[in-house]
C-alpha cells in the first residue's frame, strides 16, 4: 500500500509540474503577444494623428497616445452611432445611417479587412477639417480569436483641400469651354 501510495503521490506531483509549465507557457505566449500589440498600437499612433481601439462586444472605446515615450490608453464608452454621425459634416455623411456603423465594424473585423472614408470631422477649434478615417480590423489575441475594430484617423485637410480645388476648376473649365462651344456653333 505504501508503494501504491508513493506512486500516486508521485504522479500527482509530475501532473501539477506538467500544469504548472503549460500555464506558464501560455502565460509567456499571453506576455509576448501583448508585447507585440502594443509596439504595433505605437508605431500607428506615430503615423496617425489619432488612434483607437473599437470593442463594440465590450462597448467601449480606447483611445491610444504617445506620452513621454509611452504608450497610455483613454478606456470610455462606446458612442452611439448617431453621436459618432454627428461629429462629421452632414454632407459627408449622406451615404450613412445609424445602422451601417454597426454592419461596417462587424464587416471589418470579421474579414480583418479596412475600409477608408474622407470625410469632414469637427475638430476642438469648432471647424470641419477633412480627416482620412481607416476602420481596420484585427486579430487582438490569436488564442482567444478575438477581434476589435482600429479607428486610424489622419489629418488630409492639405491634399483634400488641393484636390476640392481642381475639381471645381476642373468643372469650371469644362463649362466655359461648353459655352464656348455653344456661342462658336
Amino acid at each position: 500500500h505504501a508503494v501504491g501510495a508513493a506512486f500516486a503521490v508521485l504522479v500527482i506531483l509530475v501532473l501539477l509540474l506538467i500544469l504548472a509549465l503549460v500555464q506558464r507557457s501560455k502565460l509567456k505566449k499571453t506576455k509576448k503577444l501583448n508585447a507585440q500589440y502594443s509596439e504595433f498600437i505605437t508605431n500607428l499612433c506615430l503615423a496617425h494623428d489619432s488612434v483607437a481601439e473599437i470593442d463594440p462586444e465590450n462597448k467601449q472605446i480606447i483611445s491610444y497616445k504617445i506620452k513621454n515615450e509611452k504608450l497610455s490608453a483613454i478606456v470610455k464608452a462606446l458612442p452611439s452611432a448617431e453621436e459618432l454621425l454627428n461629429r462629421f459634416n452632414p454632407l459627408d455623411t449622406k451615404q450613412f445611417q445609424t445602422d451601417t456603423i454597426p454592419a461596417i465594424l462587424e464587416r471589418v473585423m470579421k474579414t480583418c479587412t479596412q475600409e477608408e472614408y474622407i470625410l469632414r470631422e469637427k475638430q476642438k477649434d469648432g471647424q470641419y477639417h477633412w480627416m482620412s478615417i481607416m476602420v481596420q480590423g484585427v486579430k487582438k489575441e490569436a488564442s482567444q480569436h478575438q477581434r476589435v475594430c482600429l479607428l486610424l484617423k489622419r489629418n488630409v485637410e492639405v491634399t483634400q483641400s488641393k484636390e476640392v480645388a481642381q475639381r471645381e476648376q476642373l468643372q469650371t473649365n469644362l463649362l466655359e469651354a461648353q459655352k464656348a462651344a455653344q456661342d462658336k456653333g
